[in-house]
């Protein structure tokens, strides 16, 4: 059963019952690399192998713990349309997407804590003004299995959903 930290974020496998499948996809391709260790290091993972979802792809580099920040190191196109700009070198904190810098930060912070995936189900406001439901899934990465120091993140495409069922 999935372990929810709040509403929309799960961490375990419960959610593979239910999520798309290129949600389930790159999970499983992401737990076939890391063997019996407990998330695989950048070098385990070769893009080529799922680059179908590279446009909504984003790996991040943990640049600071404290205070917590990490930078875009690779954004996919999908993510770079739907954000309206390209945030690749920049640090979380200044090209967050969202409601506030915190709350960008705080799934990268609890992957990062628990060393795990965290699989977030959302509804958001698009660019266009449109309530568009989403599907993303942060997948640790760890050079010595000790330490996250990369988060590959997959955001599902972005499903338009009538205003009255929004948030």
């Amino acid at each position: 059963m999935g372990r929810t930290i709040q509403p929309g974020f799960e961490f375990g496998t419960a959610f593979l019952s239910d999520c798309g499948d290129d949600i389930r996809e790159i999970y499983h391709y992401w737990n076939d690399r890391r063997g019996s260790r407990r998330s695989p290091s950048r070098s385990d993972i070769d893009p080529l192998d799922f680059h179908r979802l590279l446009p909504g792809v984003t790996l991040l580099t943990v640049v600071s713990t404290d205070p917590l920040d990490l930078v875009y190191k690779v954004v996919g196109t999908r993510e770079v349309t739907f954000r309206g700009r390209d945030p690749t070198g920049l640090t979380v904190s200044s090209a967050f997407h969202g409601p506030s810098p915190e709350n960008a930060l705080r799934s990268y912070a609890a992957v990062i804590e628990r060393h795990e995936p965290l699989f977030r189900r959302d509804t958001l406001r698009s660019l266009t003004g449109n309530m568009v439901r989403e599907e993303r899934i942060f997948l640790p990465l760890s050079a010595e299995d000790e330490t996250v120091d990369q988060i590959l993140l997959y955001a599902s495409d972005h499903k338009e959903i009538p205003e009255s069922l929004g948030l």
